[in-house]
């Protein structure tokens, strides 16, 4: 007899099994197109720093250190963990977006940046459904968020003098709901 339990085994195995043919696939296509013998030796980083975030947007091991990220998302079901990995993240694609600046890759770093919040922004959903449920968290932890808000809005304003017109009406956007985020915690330690 077939349980919800054999349906959840089933549906995480087809889910590795397709995990594993898109990894593949896209590995595939990435050497088709810069043959690993054929990168510089600064292209050519240790697994270790694949997973520590250090691979920039452009490399071709770069997809795999983003599918590292949403398959810890994917199997963290600890929401508060979850929580301070939104925060890690968000922190790991500003610095990201910032290096991708310095070396003018603008429309990456704006990209990259756009990332960043949405990660905030779910770190604020996180927050609000706490508080929905009756659930309010210690005042250090909205001055954290407001802080960490506040400091990507710093780094976003600083991109924003160096960048064209149109990169700079991109980046208002990601401003505003950077401004829109800070509003929200506002509002709920208020």
């Amino acid at each position: 007899m077939y349980t919800s339990q054999h349906s959840y085994i089933f549906f995480a195995i087809l889910g590795i099994v397709l995990a594993i043919f898109i990894l593949s696939f896209s590995l595939f296509s990435s050497m088709a197109q810069t043959p690993f013998l054929s990168l510089n030796v600064s292209q050519r980083l240790p697994l270790a720093q694949i997973f520590s975030g250090e691979v920039l947007p452009g490399h071709p091991l770069y997809f795999f250190a983003r599918i590292k990220d949403r398959l810890y998302l994917i199997s963290t079901f600890d929401m508060e963990k979850k929580y301070q990995t939104f925060l890690e993240f968000a922190e790991q694609r500003i610095e990201t977006s910032l290096r991708q600046y310095e070396k003018q890759s603008y429309g990456s770093a704006i990209q990259t940046a756009m990332k960043s919040q949405i990660y905030l922004g779910q770190a604020v959903q996180y927050l609000q459904e706490e508080q929905r449920l009756g659930r309010k968290k210690d005042i250090l932890v909205y001055q954290h968020l407001l802080g960490i808000l506040v400091d990507h809005h710093r780094k976003l304003i600083e991109m924003k003098e160096g960048i064209t017109d149109a990169g700079k009406a991109e980046l208002d956007e990601i401003i505003r709901y950077n401004e829109s985020l800070h509003w929200v915690i506002t509002g709920i330690v208020q």
